[in-house]
């Protein structure tokens, strides 16, 4: 009437399920851990990529120019022209790391600059006209800096 199957063979096939779900379960894990590896990877890879081809560089224009402007006046920023066309090829380049409405408001504060005939080659900005910006690119590389740091920093074993 009823067919009985060997003892041994239900646990074969028992046996063969649970590693089977095990395999599975280990493997999705697997690809989910690769895939958000490759995600914090390729993040990681675009903010150095921001800092090291616009936030830095536009920094360290900026921190010179306001250093270079001190002499003349407490509040007096000087840009050479050929600072700012960095700055535009930078721009040029990479604006699209920049939100729109902020490159916006960056490129009309560049536009701000008054030449002085003393200071040949020179834009000379206040820090009244500028202090957006530079406040803008400061706060954007600090923010940088800092998620790049989370990323690169080793996990918590806990």
């Amino acid at each position: 009437m009823g067919l009985t199957l060997d003892p041994y063979t239900d646990w074969i096939v028992v046996i063969s399920a649970v590693i089977m779900t095990a395999a599975t379960v280990a493997l999705a894990r697997y690809a989910y851990v690769t895939i958000e590896e490759g995600k914090k990877d390729r993040r990681k890879d675009t903010i150095e990529k921001q800092l090291e081809n616009v936030y830095t560089p536009i920094y360290e224009i900026l921190r010179l120019a306001r250093d270079r402007g001190q002499p003349l006046d407490s509040s007096t920023w000087a840009v050479s022209k050929k600072e700012l066309e960095r700055i535009d090829k930078i721009i040029a380049t990479f604006g699209h790391y920049f939100g729109r409405d902020d490159l916006e408001r960056f490129r009309k504060t560049l536009q701000r600059g008054k030449e002085e005939p003393a200071y040949k080659e020179t834009m000379l900005y206040q820090t009244a006209e500028i202090n957006d910006a530079v406040q803008y690119i400061e706060k954007r590389r600090k923010d940088l800096m800092t998620e790049l740091e989370e990323l690169t920093a080793a996990p918590n074993s806990g």
